[in-house]
């Protein structure tokens, strides 16, 4: 083949530079699944832009370039490919959209807010906000949410969800049904949920943030436990997981005032995703968007 017919462009919305697969269009179903809320397509001639990334591959292998990678990757299959790639994208929708600040966490609609899940450490926030996504919540965020400037809603990326496998076991979950109707883009060490329209919001959905959620996965907590985290707490948490590409410091803790200042902040322990899901379903989803 001719690098013409092994090159292929793809346009995301809200980037204006191209995606570039190099004899990578089997990675095509990996995108699809992995980008469910994110519109984009497939250009019917090569962009004469220059790439924001591309992503080639070297015999069952994919090396993936951009300018937020010093040494370019080399990945086994499309799932792991897809951990960077999604990484890159939310760079590149964030250099392009100047003052959008990205919070590390997970998010979901409940009722008539966001509850919204800061990352620590394997805290299990996307097990737990797939078993929510399951039960009927909509999602707005995995890994990545994103905050307009200055603003007190959160924004959809409209990225699925990425579970380390094994998924737990664990006694009376639907989850396995869930995944199992769902689908997933895995290999061993990974899986990306294959999610419907309505339950994942599409990219630049808004919701205002109503409770910041912080989990202590605890196997002694046989019971999950919702404990009120003092404001001043939860500002100086969510500080350290705040990032944008162009902010000021003093934008970025404006913003994350404005945001902690209006939403509830809480730590919930549990040792079941499964029924800590169930457990704040009953406690946020009422339509008139109280809280118990």
């Amino acid at each position: 083949m001719t690098e013409l017919q092994d090159t292929i462009s793809l346009r995301f919305q809200g980037i204006t530079e191209p995606v570039v697969l190099n004899g990578a269009e089997d990675l095509l179903p990996a995108i699809g699944s992995v980008f469910p809320g994110w519109p984009w397509r497939r250009l019917s001639r090569r962009s004469p832009k220059p790439a924001v990334i591309t992503v080639t591959k070297e015999g069952n292998k994919f090396r993936r370039h951009s300018r937020w990678v010093e040494e370019p990757d080399l990945d086994d299959d499309p799932a792991d490919a897809m951990c960077d790639f999604v990484s890159d994208v939310l760079d590149a929708y964030i250099e392009e959209h100047p003052g959008t600040l990205g919070i590390h966490a997970s998010a979901v609609r409940l009722g008539q807010g966001l509850i919204v899940f800061p990352s620590t450490h394997r805290s299990g926030k996307s097990l737990l906000t797939t078993h929510l996504v399951s039960q009927g919540a909509v999602l707005f965020s995995d890994d990545v949410l994103l905050l307009p400037r200055l603003g007190t809603q959160g924004m959809s990326t409209g990225i699925a969800p990425r579970l380390r496998l094994p998924v737990p076991k664990e006694s009376g979950s639907t989850l396995p049904e869930f995944l199992a109707r769902s689908g997933m883009c895995a290999n061993h060490r990974y899986g990306w949920v294959c999610l419907r329209p309505g339950e994942v919001a599409s990219l630049g959905d808004r919701a205002a943030i109503r409770a910041i959620v912080f989990l202590d996965v605890n196997d002694a907590s046989e019971e999950p436990q919702l404990e009120t985290v003092p404001r001043s707490e939860g500002l100086a948490r969510m500080v350290q997981r705040g990032f944008s590409l162009d902010a000021k410091a003093g934008d970025v803790l404006e913003c994350l005032s404005n945001v902690v200042g209006q939403a509830e902040c809480f730590r919930l322990t549990y040792k079941a995703a499964g029924k800590a899901a169930a457990f704040l379903r009953n406690k946020f989803a009422r339509s008139d968007g109280g809280s118990e």
